[in-house]
């Protein structure tokens, strides 16, 4: 592999396809990129992820027939001994366990999610709010129960703020039925109420989550799940615990560093 070059290894498309009957049909597709799927092969699937190497790229070359993995040219060179690694692309620990089987400890990419009416359960358990403002959530037409709510590392989401505001704000500070909030110093000054109020619903949910089972367990949620037998039931089993263990303790990181950010 050259250190940041073009090539880490270049496949012809023959050793990525595969034959049935004498039609030649494409494997089935891993898409590491939106703009890029790619069918996994020989080689192309030993490459291992790390999310912090987001400028490197799988790309079929057509005039070479052939399949091309570039490393991220702003990453340090890969030493003698170490493994080629490139991104599958921003993906949350969701996806990477879903469609790859593993969980990436500290992916910066990783969110918590929640239906809204579990947010809005954890909401007023931890801040009670009045049970008028939900009407407020009908008017701005964000009542969907079943809208997804997402809590990131760097903070909230959009509809999380703005539900909050719906909910805790009063009328005159509320901005495009609460995707803002009044650009004054009340506005200023609520701003850090509706993140406060969320901060105490994470809190809330992690300690509901760390409740369920001790995750330090899992250890290291890169390789947890991998090295057992697959004929041997116990093996799997175990490997699998580890694994869910690992996903639980990166969700619960994610919401620690969210309220680190909401309560600046």
């Amino acid at each position: 592999a050259h250190q940041h070059g073009h090539a880490a290894l270049a496949l012809r498309t023959q050793h990525v396809f595969r034959s049935t009957s004498s039609r030649i049909r494409p494997a089935p597709l891993l898409s590491f990129d939106p703009l890029i799927h790619v069918p996994p092969g020989p080689y192309l699937d030993m490459l291992n992820h790390a999310s912090s190497l987001g400028g490197s790229r799988l790309a079929y070359e057509y005039f070479a027939d052939s399949f091309t993995a570039s490393l991220d040219p702003k990453a340090r060179p890969v030493r003698k001994g170490e493994q080629v690694m490139i991104s599958y692309g921003e993906r949350s620990n969701d996806q990477l366990l879903q469609y790859y089987g593993f969980v990436e400890t500290g992916n910066p990419h990783d969110a918590f999610v929640l239906k809204q009416e579990d947010f809005l359960l954890a909401l007023a358990e931890a801040k009670p709010f009045s049970p008028s403002r939900l009407q407020r959530l009908k008017e701005a037409k964000v009542a969907d129960p079943t809208a997804r709510i997402t809590l990131e590392r760097d903070g909230s989401g959009a509809r999380a703020l703005q539900v909050a505001r719906l909910l805790y704000l009063e009328e005159d500070i509320i901005v495009e039925d609460g995707a803002r909030a009044a650009e004054d110093a009340q506005g200023a000054h609520s701003e850090k109420t509706v993140r406060g109020a969320i901060a105490l619903a994470a809190k809330l949910l992690l300690s509901k989550l760390e409740a369920r089972e001790d995750p330090t367990k899992a250890g290291n949620g890169r390789a947890a799940g991998r090295g057992f037998g697959k004929n041997d039931d116990k093996a799997v089993a175990s490997g699998a615990r580890a694994l869910a263990l690992a996903f639980r303790a990166e969700k619960a990181a994610v919401l620690r560093d969210c309220i680190a950010v909401l309560e600046r």
